[in-house]
């Protein structure tokens, strides 16, 4: 699979579910398979324990480990005190490219994040944000010129708003 973050956020371990350091919480690491088809994903399960007011993160369409690290990047910062939130684009947590955070509807919690609702013992009565990586020129799948050839890997689970809603990062 082809993808623009690939040199910039190096892989880490090949394993299927690796606790964060210093942490309650941790990454799972989901590979598509031929009982379950897809794109590979990555999702934390824990995070509102260890980080009181953050809410669960998704990231869709990476190798899962590189999408388990871009996650783990955002728990090291929500431990700093920063926030993320819906319609956020933030710069800085992959060399080079800004990031957006997107809240999922909870309609898709079934199909994606299974280990957090166990954890939480709720199928959705908590929240989720997705993270949403750019293409190579910078532009997000909302956004006009969008790379034609990313726009299966990255499914897109929340609610698609006017495109001037979302914040751009600081300069």
């Amino acid at each position: 699979m082809s993808c623009p973050l690939r040199k910039s956020v190096p892989c880490c371990s090949s394993i299927s579910e690796k606790q964060l350091p210093g942490m309650a919480s941790s990454t799972r690491r989901v590979f598509p398979t031929q009982e379950r088809p897809g794109v590979p994903f990555a999702y934390s399960v824990g995070i509102p324990t260890t980080v009181p007011g953050a809410t669960e993160l998704i990231i869709l369409g990476l190798y899962p480990n590189t999408g388990a690290q871009i996650i783990n990047s955002v728990v090291a910062r929500l431990k700093q005190g920063e926030t993320f939130a819906d319609g956020q684009q933030v710069k800085g947590l992959v060399k080079g490219l800004a990031l957006a955070f997107r809240t999922v509807t909870r309609q898709h919690y079934d199909d994606y994040v299974g280990a957090a609702q166990t954890y939480h013992q709720s199928r959705n009565e908590w929240l989720l944000l997705q993270i949403v990586w750019p293409d190579t020129k910078d532009r997000f799948p909302w956004q006009d010129g969008f790379e034609e050839r990313f726009k299966d890997k990255q499914p897109l689970l929340f609610q698609e708003e006017p495109p001037g809603r979302l914040v751009a990062p600081p300069e």
